[in-house]
Parts: C-alpha cells; structure tokens; sequence
C-alpha cells in the first residue's frame, strides 16, 4: 500500500488483489442481471453511456456504489465520463485507487535492497580488521 498526494488529489494506492478485496467490484454478469442491471462485456463492465443508471441505481440501494476506471487506473468512485465503470458492494473510502502498473511496496524492496548493498562493504572491512 502506498499514498499520493498533491494539491489535487489524495490517493491511497493499492494493488489488484487488495483493491478487489477492499472494495468487492461485482462482476459476475447473472448476479448483475439479478439485480436488473446488464453489462456490456463478460466481467461486468458498463459504459460510460450507462452512468446515469447506475447512479440512479446506487442512490436507490446504498449498499452498491460506483467504480471507475479509465483503462489503467480504477478509482473507488465516481468520475464523470471515464469509458467504464462497475458496481461494487464493498469499502466506500473514494481515495482508494488501483494501479497496476505502480508496485505499492516498490520504495520498500528499494530500500531493504539497497540497505543490504551499503551493509556489505561494512561488513567486509569489519571482517579484514578482526
């Protein structure tokens, strides 16, 4: 998990399976269709021409709301005219965004990597002076 922020937006940065876990995207297309709603594609999709039904449809059952996503990016919200959008039934927090070309913990393995780097060269000197 990582944090972006600037004078923009706040963002709490996340990877695929955290986000699916988090927020619980429905994309099982009899389940949607149980719920009257019906996807453009197979994983459970809407276009942006479907916005205003899928708003009306979260305002209606508040346990539903609606995610984003502009082809890298999946935002836990509603953005206006991004090409596609899901329901979801889980976590609301709208800073939470998956991207899936971002490794969350990549500052962490960068950091641990090279602090085991810098530790070598000690360790070898102290090993000469004994």
């Amino acid at each position: 998990m990582a944090a972006v922020a600037n004078d923009q937006r706040i963002e709490l940065v996340v990877d695929g399976r955290a986000f699916q876990k988090r927020v619980k995207i429905i994309r099982e297309t009899i389940e949607l269709e149980f719920l009257g709603l019906t996807p453009f594609d197979l994983i459970g999709g809407f276009c942006k021409y479907d916005q205003q039904k899928l708003w009306s449809f979260c305002a209606e059952n508040s346990q539903f709301h609606m995610v984003s996503c502009d082809g890298e990016r999946t935002y836990n919200r509603h953005v206006p005219d991004l090409p596609i959008y899901y329901i979801a039934e889980g976590e609301k927090n709208p800073y939470l965004v998956c991207n899936p070309w971002v490794n969350p913990l990549r500052l962490v393995i960068e950091e641990d990597v090279f602090g085991k780097w810098r530790c070598e060269p000690h360790e070898i000197n102290r090993r000469r002076k004994r």
